[in-house]
């Protein structure tokens, strides 16, 4: 019953799937006025190229990578998994592509 708790509450936080409608192999430009956060790091992005989520660009951000496991998803010898996830708080203006899950959008760093 918790497990079910828990995930239902941590989907009321998810936004939707393609966030700022920016695939996984986006990659930043050679300038521009936000950040992109994608698999290989962070770069400059046009705020003119974000169509969707534009209300989400100027708040924190808090994202995480999709889950994956080590080991092709197989146990080790005592049963357990080693679940692969990265979370990151993103500052305003600073966006991310879909290789990322946004967990919430907030106007303040200090989100009680």
């Amino acid at each position: 019953m918790l497990a079910v708790y828990l995930l239902f509450s941590v989907a009321c936080f998810l936004t939707v799937h393609e966030h700022f409608g920016l695939a996984t192999n986006v990659k930043p430009m050679e300038s521009g006025d936000i950040k992109l956060r994608y698999i290989k790091g962070t770069g400059p992005f046009s705020r003119k190229e974000v169509h969707t989520g534009v209300e989400m660009i100027d708040k924190w951000k808090v994202i995480a990578s999709y889950v994956s496991f080590d080991h092709a998803g197989r146990a080790d010898k005592e049963g357990k998994r080693k679940v692969l996830s990265v979370m990151n708080i993103l500052e305003p203006g600073t966006i991310c592509t879909e290789t990322y899950l946004v967990y919430g959008a907030y106007d303040s760093k200090d989100v009680q």
